[in-house]
């Protein structure tokens, strides 16, 4: 370290560094001493809690003095941070993430808002008056000489589901467009210190601790680069096909296998090998030759799924040469309605949540008459009427009071001995639910 700065020997960096540490001593002890104050005023004596465990009316703490408590605690603790860390000889970064209850931050995919967005919790109705508070401070933060970094719009046009819970949380997918970010905010700063330090930045010869080496780190994360390239949305149709699209598709992206883990709707569905881990597995190459362009113009292909009831859905690709997987989605599958006769006639169908999927996928309906001289033409050896009838749309949709997805269908006017109906994908036959009520006449 000294024959690559013979700089910090020098007793002109002596002074500066004395000087520079004084007055961050300084910063911290009027930093403590306000922090003392406020306790002072905020003492449990004179005040009690800062806001009541159970307040006596029952209502929740005020949003407004959560926000001036959060943004006091939140902006002295980054100045202490970045003085500690100054002084340390270390490099600090602050980076404002992103939050799916901040305004217009992100679309908000239907799987984000059964999973990730419950306008209950209190950082829904804290945070959208807090973050532009934050945001603001943000910038004196940097005034300051602070790496401040605001990150609250990097998935403002995003509409693949990256929040998995109703906190903050991201997915691997989220984690690694959040870290993308943050490197490429790093990056002119490190180079600026790697220069001081004597080290070589960019290509070329020179020692490999300086920029070939970051340049190699942030090809690792950066977003036009290897993280992205191999991601796929993924859908499942309802012909019980697997959907792979992406905008478009080099060679690069699809040259590594594609892993698909199937877990079975019933156990007696897995084979002897996924006995064991609960799943069934198989894998695919990307045949550039058998895809094809959706209307929206970015290149698709498709991977068909067994004609069984499917759970559950993980998939993505990996590197052969050292298994790691590359990226990884998971579909999940909670099939069915709940069925009953709503009286004059019909059948009514519900659910509390309705992906396109589940109303897409055809619906078979078996009404056997009470009086077997009802039955249609051709259906005597049958016993019951067929009354299937295909996917529908969201023109067919009804949501009710509670808020559920109903969809009713009209019954034929005979009295009805007893109705089986379900789900099932004609393709690939197998059912993917069913029930059976039974009647006594009308």
């Amino acid at each position: 370290m000294a024959a690559a700065e013979p700089w910090r020997r020098s007793a002109l960096y002596g002074i500066v560094n004395r000087y520079l540490r004084a007055r961050t001593t300084a910063q911290i002890l009027a930093l403590n001493h306000d922090l003392d104050q406020t306790r002072a005023e905020y003492t449990l004596e004179s005040h009690g809690p800062i806001w009541a465990a159970e307040p006596d009316d029952g209502a929740d703490p005020d949003p407004d003095d959560l926000a001036r408590i959060a943004l006091r605690v939140w902006y002295r603790s980054s100045v202490l941070l970045a003085g500690l860390s100054r002084d340390a000889g270390a490099e600090y970064y602050h980076f404002l993430q992103p939050n799916q209850y901040v305004p217009d931050s992100k679309p908000l995919t239907d799987e984000e808002l059964d999973i990730a967005y419950n306008p209950a919790r209190l950082s829904a109705r804290t945070y959208p008056a807090a973050y532009p508070l934050w945001r603001r401070l943000g910038g004196e933060l940097r005034q300051q000489g602070i790496n401040y970094h605001d990150l609250t719009q990097i998935f403002a046009d995003n509409r693949e589901t990256l929040y998995v819970d109703d906190c903050c949380h991201l997915n691997a997918r989220g984690s690694e467009l959040l870290a993308a970010n943050m490197v490429q905010r790093m990056v002119p700063a490190l180079r600026n210190r790697a220069a001081l330090s004597g080290m070589k930045v960019g290509g070329g010869g020179g020692s490999m601790t300086g920029g070939t080496a970051l340049d190699a780190a942030v090809r690792e994360v950066s977003p036009v680069h290897a993280v992205n390239k191999q991601f796929f949305d993924v859908r499942l149709t309802a012909d019980g096909k697997l959907r792979y699209a992406r905008e478009s598709c080099h060679p690069a992206d699809t040259a590594d296998p594609f892993f698909v883990q199937i877990t079975p709707a019933a156990a007696a569905d897995l084979t002897p090998a996924g006995a064991e881990s609960g799943y069934n597995r198989a894998e695919f190459s990307f045949d550039r030759d058998g895809g094809a362009r959706d209307a929206a113009g970015r290149c698709v292909v498709e991977y068909e799924l067994p004609g069984y009831a499917v759970a559950d859905v993980v998939t993505g690709q990996y590197r052969p040469e050292t298994g790691r997987q590359l990226w990884r989605a998971r579909i999940t599958l909670d099939w069915g309605f709940a069925v009953e006769v709503a009286g004059a006639g019909v059948l009514r169908y519900s659910r509390d949540n309705c992906r396109p999927v589940h109303l897409a996928t055809r619906f078979f309906l078996h009404i056997t008459p009470a009086d077997a001289g009802d039955l249609a033409d051709g259906r005597a050896e049958h016993g019951y009427d067929n009354w299937d009838f295909p996917g529908l749309g969201p023109a067919d949709e009804i949501i009710d009071a509670a808020g559920r997805c109903v969809v009713e269908r009209d019954l034929p006017d005979y009295d009805i001995a007893s109705i089986v109906t379900g789900q099932y994908i004609p393709a690939v036959g197998g059912r993917l639910w069913e029930t059976r009520i039974e009647l006594e006449g009308p």
